[in-house]
């Protein structure tokens, strides 16, 4: 049931597309929380050694990711007897696993070591960003993930309080060590201006057990008996009907995905008219088209500069993305950026020419604009 929740998970799916990190990252992530329920049950050198390397592991293929040492910091904590006096010993146990996961980290990331201060330096500005803002994704965090998270798992998602309860009335600590990760995680998401599906994707498998789990438990809550005998034989049905959104979602976005695509069809008929030396402006999401046109320039989006601006630059030709412009439109906010990023992209399609316009099944789109008359 939960690999069925993974596998059907629309963001998971649409992710898994790309060569990025972040499915790694999810990778080392739930193994970690494996590994950390492991020291909750048995709590041997191996458990806490390999828990260690797992988070480092997790933590060099995508920063956030190392955050997940919360779940062996909690299965540490499970495995205590905390009624019995402290022993230094036990936290012999927690600082290896921590000297580990700095081990692999460092492995897995000698940047860190040859040039730290470029490390460093990219990961405040990345924070930077995540924390001031980001045009088209950015307010209402705390809405928008639990809004995702209901599209990405449908009703399941309401299955992981139902774990939570239960983990509570059994005084379950292997369970409860389970759910730190992913409620911390979420929680710290919250805390920063910018959102988007891709950094959730760490909690996907862990979100998707819990929850599983929690529906079968509900089922255990039945009285005994003939209802309960019918509980526990429905459930499987009942996780299955409880995936058929998300799973429709998923294969709608697969069946997308295998027609034409719009960047491609754009960059064919970017190489095909423009000029190489042209001077082209294309915003993110846009085709790539910089090995072609040394004139090429990238920028974040289109509508941070008017019309009269990129006439005065000499630009002759933008590529605008869907992808970039849409969120201003389908995210509206009321900031200054956004109003003035509209005003800009509704100069663009009053102004200039639009030379060919391409769009696909998956709702992507390219605009090619002519700047001069």
């Amino acid at each position: 049931g939960a690999a069925a929740a993974v596998a059907l998970n629309p963001d998971h799916v649409f992710h898994s597309r790309f060569v990025a990190p972040d499915v790694i990252a999810t990778f080392f992530a739930t193994a970690t929380v494996l590994a950390a329920v492991g020291i909750a049950k048995k709590g041997t050198w191996r458990d806490y050694l390999l828990a260690g390397v797992l988070t480092g592991l997790a933590a060099g293929t995508k920063y956030n990711a190392g955050l997940v040492f919360i779940a062996v910091a909690a299965a540490h904590v499970a495995r205590l007897d905390l009624r019995s006096p402290f022993r230094p010993r036990d936290l012999l146990f927690l600082i290896g696993a921590a000297a580990a996961a700095a081990a692999a980290f460092l492995l897995s990331t000698p940047a860190l070591i040859v040039e730290p201060g470029t490390v460093v330096g990219a990961v405040l500005g990345i924070g930077r960003t995540y924390g001031t803002g980001h045009p088209g994704q950015d307010g209402g965090q705390v809405v928008w993930y639990a809004r995702n998270i209901w599209v990405t798992f449908g009703p399941l998602a309401l299955f992981f309080a139902a774990s939570a309860w239960s983990a509570m009335r059994r005084k379950d600590r292997v369970l409860a060590a389970a759910m730190v990760f992913p409620v911390v995680y979420l929680v710290f998401l919250c805390l920063f201006t910018v959102r988007n599906e891709r950094v959730m994707l760490p909690v996907v498998p862990v979100f998707a057990v819990i929850s599983v789990a929690g529906a079968f438990m509900s089922a255990d809550l039945v009285p005994s008996g003939a209802p309960a005998r019918w509980a526990r034989t429905a459930a499987p049905a009942v996780l299955a009907a409880l995936l058929v959104v998300p799973a429709a979602r998923a294969f709608a976005c697969s069946r997308s995905y295998a027609g034409p695509q719009a960047q491609a069809e754009a960059r064919q008929w970017i190489d095909a008219n423009l000029p190489r030396d042209a001077r082209i402006v294309v915003e993110n999401y846009g085709p790539y088209v910089f090995d072609t046109h040394p004139g090429a320039t990238a920028t974040d989006y289109l509508g941070h500069a008017s019309a009269d601006a990129y006439r005065d630059e000499g630009v002759e030709y933008l590529v605008a993305s869907k992808d970039a412009f849409g969120r201003f439109y389908t995210d509206p906010g009321s900031s200054a950026v956004y109003l003035t990023a509209r005003d800009n992209y509704e100069s663009f399609r009053k102004e200039f020419r639009a030379l060919a316009t391409f769009t696909d099944a998956t709702q992507h789109g390219v605009i090619v604009y002519a700047v001069s008359p």
